[in-house]
């Protein structure tokens, strides 16, 4: 698929349908770049297809764009045992991103592209489920340090109110750092109050408090003491927040492990999770989109995505 989708890129020649005006419309095919989206993109992609966001939020560093491509690699490596691969708008996006997990990089560790400072991008992962069911997904790569600036939240809940799937990501490498564990704590509290007052958390919100490079923990001689520091800390987060959100859970992965069966199958959990939960949105007025044949042109926000007919 991703050879397909490079020879495209390749060979395919393109057209402004708006500046040339011998191209008949009908006669076009518009084909995606494959890079990962802007928010003028998610909003025309939206208006043709239903699609899930999942907001993965977390520190600089914490494995939020791993999780993300780990999860597209899941299918391209054929580990994949309860969902089906259905496509991707964006393979682009997760070849750049995912260019450090070759081999012929020569690297000692696996890795994965840092997301640049002020990056607001997103990509897409289609899946089908066990009945055929096909749905899209659409998982927000923002760096790190936006999830501090009020601001991006601001924008973030105005966008995505009342999100069903929201991923906090906690570093499993720091959480093993005595230094450090009660500040990755604390972090992700200050984050999670000013994503609820953002309007981003709501009771259909699925939170998901994600610890991240579990192999870090396993591997440590502290181990037990590190995944009781991170339960009991989990248990007083659940307290905070649970109240204001329809589900919480704690899941701790190691996104790189999924040749491991056991990191494969929560990987997968998780999947399963995101396409079950459904955004129940009032639904964007059709007076705000102008639609162009398979395109649509954006004249107004806020976003709507998962729209109830009738609503």
């Amino acid at each position: 698929m991703e050879e397909s989708n490079q020879f495209l890129e390749e060979n395919a020649i393109t057209y402004d349908t708006e500046a040339d005006e011998k191209v008949i419309p009908e006669d076009v095919v518009y084909i995606y770049s494959g890079n990962a989206m802007n928010m003028e993109e998610v909003f025309q992609f939206s208006c043709l297809e239903t699609v899930e966001p999942v907001i993965v939020a977390g520190e600089q560093g914490s494995g939020k764009t791993t999780l993300e491509v780990m999860m597209y690699r899941l299918f391209q490596e054929g580990k994949n045992e309860l969902l089906m691969f259905a496509g991707s708008t964006t393979m682009k996006g997760f070849r750049e991103r995912s260019g450090g997990l070759m081999k012929k990089t020569g690297s000692a560790e696996p890795m994965v592209a840092r997301t640049l400072r002020a990056e607001k991008k997103f990509l897409h992962l289609a899946l089908c489920d066990g009945e055929r069911k096909r749905q899209h997904l659409l998982f927000a790569d923002y760096a790190g340090e936006l999830f501090d600036e009020r601001e991006c939240l601001n924008e973030l809940g105005e966008i995505f109110a009342g999100a069903s799937n929201v991923v906090v990501t906690l570093d499993g490498e720091k959480l093993c750092d005595y230094k450090e564990k009660k500040k990755i704590i604390l972090h992700a509290k200050v984050m999670l109050v000013e994503m609820q007052k953002a309007g981003i958390l709501s009771k259909q919100t699925h939170l998901y408090i994600v610890c991240t490079k579990y192999d870090k923990i396993k591997n440590s001689d502290k181990k037990d003491a590190i995944i009781k520091f991170v339960n009991d800390k989990y248990q007083s987060l659940k307290e905070s927040f649970a109240p204001n959100v329809g589900k919480m859970d704690l899941c701790y992965l190691y996104a790189y492990g999924i040749a491991e069966k056991e990191e494969r199958e929560k990987m997968e959990e998780l999947l399963l999770n995101f396409m079950k939960e459904t955004s129940v949105y009032k639904g964007y007025k059709q007076d705000k989109i102008e639609m162009r044949g398979d395109r649509a042109e954006m004249s107004d926000f806020p976003l709507y995505l998962n729209t109830v007919a009738g609503g």
